[in-house]
């Protein structure tokens, strides 16, 4: 049993706070988890707002009647955010209606993806499944005519340099929505497959999403590269999306692997697979784990920082994590020399290339 907050595993909070999700969940595993942490309780509450995770915790404890072991300000806090959270699903809702209509009536190809289609797909009460903003994919081509239409049913653009070479914040009072015309920065992949990935998406009543492959596929790679995986940005409701995804979805793995080679990103997809069974025991299938495995020296290392969790020590400079762990999280050399060259030209030309946003939404 762990007494002394020193004595905790580097990442002996992310295990406990998955191990609800894990497997059925017997009706003592809380105060088990209350047990290990004794004296650093407080710390893991705090754990657990940050990795969205209160809302699902507060489901799972009075599913359990679990709450003897939780005091009454935990309680409160938790049950404070499950409400913020089912308040905010409703306002979500009610932007998935306007995406829908807008854009079909617009015949503007689009798929909802990440948190705000997962949760619809996975979650049988949706609201415990915290999404900040609704993520849209739309072309390249489609970009400028889909800012356009949430313009005109009230959203606001809000453009950051930074960004504007894959997306773009739009925001009505109460919901953000990240309208993306690529699923990463540009050159993180070796092609780009948002036409792919548009081709291919599937109507699911409230909207149009993309498809299990390639939600599986975005699962996968977006953290490792916009989240640093082990970090706290990387949020750990992403892993019981994917604990979940695996236990309920179909997927054909043939097709992810595809998508994974064609992009020069299998190797990023390994670290997800690899965070998740360093986590949880849970593992992917053998053959896809083995297709998708970078070389010995690749994997020791990885896997060294994954375990000793550097992206956190490494927090407050990110750029020793693209260093030492996104660039190596592509497949290859090209595709590292590649990558780092498109971030290059990104940043160097990122005002311009928002200033050209800008007129062509002003042009008629």
């Amino acid at each position: 049993m762990i007494n002394k907050k020193s004595d905790i595993d580097v990442l002996q909070y992310h295990k406990l706070a998955l191990a609800p999700f894990v497997a059925p969940v017997a009706a003592d595993l809380f105060e088990t988890i209350s047990q290990e942490l004794q004296e650093t309780e407080g710390a893991f509450w705090d754990f657990i707002q940050l990795h969205n995770l209160a809302p699902i915790w507060y489901d799972a404890l009075k599913k359990n009647a679990a709450d003897l072991s939780v005091s009454p300000q935990v309680l409160g806090m938790l049950r404070s955010r499950a409400l913020h959270s089912a308040a905010n699903y409703l306002l979500q809702r009610q932007g998935l209606n306007i995406i829908k209509q807008a854009f079909a009536e617009s015949n503007v190809p689009y798929a909802v993806f990440k948190g705000a289609h997962i949760r619809e797909q996975l979650y049988p009460q949706q609201a415990v499944r915290p999404s900040c903003d609704i993520d849209v994919l739309v072309s390249k081509t489609d970009k400028v005519r889909a800012i356009q239409l949430l313009a005109e049913n009230g959203y606001t653009i809000k453009p950051k340099a930074k960004d504007i070479s894959h997306e773009v914040t739009m925001a009505s009072k109460t919901v953000s929505i990240d309208l993306h015309w690529e699923i990463l920065r540009p050159g993180r992949t070796r092609i780009d497959l948002t036409d792919e990935l548009l081709n291919n998406t599937v109507d699911y009543s409230v909207y149009r999403g993309l498809n299990n492959e390639a939600t599986l596929f975005v699962m996968l790679v977006h953290p490792v590269f916009a989240k640093y995986t082990s970090s706290n940005l990387a949020s750990l409701i992403r892993m019981v999306d994917l604990i979940k995804w695996l236990q309920i979805e179909t997927i054909d793995f043939e097709k992810v692997y595809f998508l994974l080679e064609r992009g020069g990103v299998k190797t990023a997809a390994w670290i997800t697979c690899t965070w998740l069974t360093l986590l949880t025991g849970i593992s992917l299938p053998d053959s896809f784990i083995h297709a998708v495995k970078p070389s010995r020296m690749k994997t020791l290392y990885l896997t060294s920082w994954l375990r000793k969790n550097h992206a956190m020590a490494l927090s407050e400079y990110p750029f020793f994590i693209k260093a030492g762990f996104t660039l190596p999280a592509h497949d290859n050399v090209r595709d590292v020399c590649r990558a780092a060259i498109c971030l290059y030209k990104e940043k160097k030309h990122a005002d311009k290339n928002l200033r050209n946003l800008l007129q062509a939404l002003k042009a008629p």
